[in-house]
């Protein structure tokens, strides 16, 4: 058992003093990147006019489609799916 540990305390010294050091190199951090603009807020988009009624809206985009806003609250952005553009709900 003593040559056991002899072996590995020598083992282990001879790891030790056979390693040599290494350096790192700092990385850079990443670099600043420029910030994206700001999106359009609400009030750049185009509202949408009531009709009889209060379920349904006319798109403000051509072909002015008659959209069902039933699960939408006034004031909130919806989407023409025929144009695939933006409205806000009046």
């Amino acid at each position: 058992m003593i040559k056991h540990i002899l072996l590995i305390t020598l083992g282990s010294a001879f790891l030790l003093v056979s390693c040599e050091p290494i350096f790192i190199q700092p990385t850079p951090g990443p670099k600043a990147e420029e910030p994206t603009p700001p999106g359009p807020t609400l009030d750049e988009y185009p509202v949408a006019e009531k009709t009889v009624n209060p379920n349904y809206v006319i798109s403000p985009h051509a072909p002015y489609n008659v959209i069902n806003i039933q699960d939408f609250r006034p004031g909130q952005l919806a989407m023409d799916p025929s144009t695939n553009q933006i409205f806000r709900v009046p």
